[in-house]
Parts: structure tokens; C-alpha cells; sequence
């Protein structure tokens, strides 16, 4: 991240309902604990070389379809191991009333673990919807950006890195560096932003 030029980066890792190495036969309070452990490896080494870094999670909602949070403290969701069992309204209204934001991560990705490519959640659900993805094809980044602006959402751009060839393609650019966190997720939803989509 320092080499390619970013400021900062959202650490959004598979959570629960995702493909995580993660053992959840250790209980949701281990689990998120294990779960956070990367973020603050990350957040230490960020701090030596002068990166942002902030957590976030990825987590599947079924049928392959995946939701992208932001904004939560992972000490909030030890808290709430009820999230685990509500649907998915009743998991954002959880997550909202924790001070996150949730975004569809990569929509219309047709892959086949995926159920239903064009089908979508109800899109009132969310703040925005990753537009552009890397490893989407374009007629699927395509499909997301229409979406985005029918419904009147957020779009921004992810790298759904999970190595390091391909890192840099992506992401969003400010006029200036948010101050923290809170600032990042401000100038989000004020659409104070340049999408990357290289």
C-alpha cells in the first residue's frame, strides 16, 4: 500500500458467514477476537510506515452473495452474538445501530457458487454497492453501476485483494486525507470521493 501511493486501507477480511480459515467451533467472543487479530497486526505495522489502517469485514448473507461493513468496532459485535441468527434486515439494522454502513460487496458476479447472479437483495438495505470490482468482468462492473445509480446508491471501488499481484488497481482518492476513521466514512456517504478503476 505504501509503494502503490494509498494513504490508507480498509482491512475487510472474510468474516463468519465467508470462506475464514477461522475456527467457529471456538464460540462468537474467540471468534471475533481471532477474527480482529489480523486487522491489528496490520494496524501496528501501517502505523511504522506512515498507512491508515481500519477495520471492516466481509460477510456472506447466502447464496454466495456477500455484504461489505465498515465502521464497526469489533469489540461492539463480541457484544451482539444474536447477529449470527437475524436475517439480513434485522443484521444491518444491528450493524446501523452500531455506527457501521454496509455496502453489496462485487453484485452481479457470476460465478458458480453464486445463486442467482442477477438477483439482488432489496437495495433499500444499503448504503451503496462495490461498482467495481478487479476480478469482476466488466459487463458485471457494468451491471453494478447501472444498479447503483437507479437506486440512488453509493458506489465505490474495492480490490478484493487476496494476494499482492493486483494490489493497486483500485480504491477511492480524496482531495485530502480523511482525519480518521469517522472522517473516511464522512466523506463516503457525502460522495466525496474519485473512484480508482484502473
Amino acid at each position: 500500500a505504501k509503494k502503490m501511493g494509498y494513504a490508507g486501507i480498509v482491512i475487510t477480511n472474510h468474516f463468519w458467514g465467508g470462506n475464514t480459515c477461522i475456527d467457529k467451533n471456538i464460540g462468537w467472543e474467540n471468534f471475533v477476537k481471532a477474527y480482529k487479530e489480523d486487522y491489528l497486526d496490520t494496524l501496528e505495522y501501517g502505523l511504522t510506515q506512515g498507512v491508515d489502517v481500519f477495520f471492516g469485514l466481509e460477510d456472506g448473507i447466502g447464496g454466495g452473495k456477500e455484504i461489505l461493513i465498515y465502521g464497526v468496532d469489533p469489540d461492539d459485535l463480541i457484544a451482539h452474538p444474536e447477529y449470527l441468527e437475524l436475517p439480513l434486515k434485522g443484521k444491518i439494522d444491528l450493524l446501523h445501530s452500531l455506527g457501521g454502513i454496509v455496502f453489496q460487496a462485487h453484485p452481479f458476479r457470476d460465478r458458480c457458487y453464486i445463486d442467482e447472479p442477477d438477483v439482488q437483495p432489496d437495495p433499500t438495505l444499503f448504503e451503496g454497492v462495490e461498482a467495481f470490482n478487479q476480478y469482476n468482468a466488466e459487463g458485471e462492473n457494468s451491471k453494478a453501476f447501472r444498479y447503483a445509480e437507479e437506486h440512488g446508491l453509493i458506489a465505490i471501488s474495492g480490490s478484493d485483494v487476496h494476494q499482492i499481484d493486483g494490489f493497486g488497481n483500485c480504491g477511492i482518492e480524496f482531495t485530502e486525507k480523511p482525519k480518521d476513521y469517522a472522517d473516511l466514512l464522512a466523506k463516503i456517504m457525502q460522495r466525496d470521493f474519485t473512484l480508482l478503476t484502473k
